[in-house]
């Protein structure tokens, strides 16, 4: 889904305008909604862009706004709500392309065509959530931890495999060479977890902005449709392998 990747380049650095920053969340600085980030440039560009990484500024790279950004300043239309549109059709579209999800194929289309201009976002989002909990149960054939908070845990393959982590603050767990074969990871806080040797090629709800936030290496495997990101290290940024 080409139109649901962000391009920075069509965009005039809205999500560094629009969004409340916290520093504790790993932004440059503690910011308003509505101001701009004191890194953005008169040019509608992020000037330590390429110091992210280095600067640990977590929050900046796992942020993703599902191409919310160029349609807003291309089409117009309040950026905050087509970025809450767009996060959710993006997620449909991947319960919709999962094997087990045929019984949910004719709701899962229903919504989608729906969620191009839905009237009422919070009522559409409750539809959306509950049709999505149902897709996750399909797949996962583990229920969900006893904890909703894991961050700083360090986590065993009999512990990821199959199991529902939607949701759930995995920020700086270590999951080095944990298999996460039919996980869900929809809106799964990863930030600064450890994902070496980690394999998620066919774990579920996985968007490119959790992986940039969180840290791998040449071993970690992604599905095909993510990339690795630079940070990194072992080469250029290339699909998931």
């Amino acid at each position: 889904m080409g139109e649901m990747a962000a391009d920075c380049s069509r965009c005039r650095g809205l999500c560094c305008t629009e969004l409340y920053f916290s520093r504790c969340d790993g932004f440059p600085a503690d910011k308003a909604a509505g101001v701009p980030c004191a890194h953005l440039t008169a040019g509608f560009r992020c000037d330590i862009h390429g110091e992210l990484a280095e600067r640990g500024l977590k929050g900046c790279m796992a942020y993703d706004c599902f191409g919310a950004g160029q349609a807003a300043c291309e089409g117009g239309g309040d950026f905050h709500r087509l970025f809450r549109l767009r996060q959710m059709r993006w997620y449909l579209a991947q319960a919709a392309s999962l094997k087990p999800c045929g019984g949910l194929r004719d709701e899962l289309d229903a919504l989608m065509a729906e969620s191009g201009g839905a009237e009422d976002i919070d009522a559409f989002q409750e539809r959306v959530n509950a049709v999505l909990k149902r897709a996750v149960a399909l797949v996962c054939d583990r229920g969900r931890p006893r904890r909703g908070d894991l961050a700083g845990r360090r986590l065993r393959g009999d512990e990821t495999a199959g199991r529902d982590l939607s949701m759930v603050l995995l920020i700086a767990a270590n999951l080095r060479g944990c298999s996460l074969r039919g996980t869900s990871l929809l809106g799964a806080d990863l930030r600064d977890a450890d994902l070496s040797g980690a394999d998620l090629s066919e774990c579920v709800f996985l968007t490119q902005g959790q992986v940039n936030g969180a840290r791998g290496d040449e071993k970690t495997k992604l599905p095909p449709a993510l990339r690795r990101p630079e940070h990194w290290g072992g080469g250029a940024a290339r699909r998931g392998t």
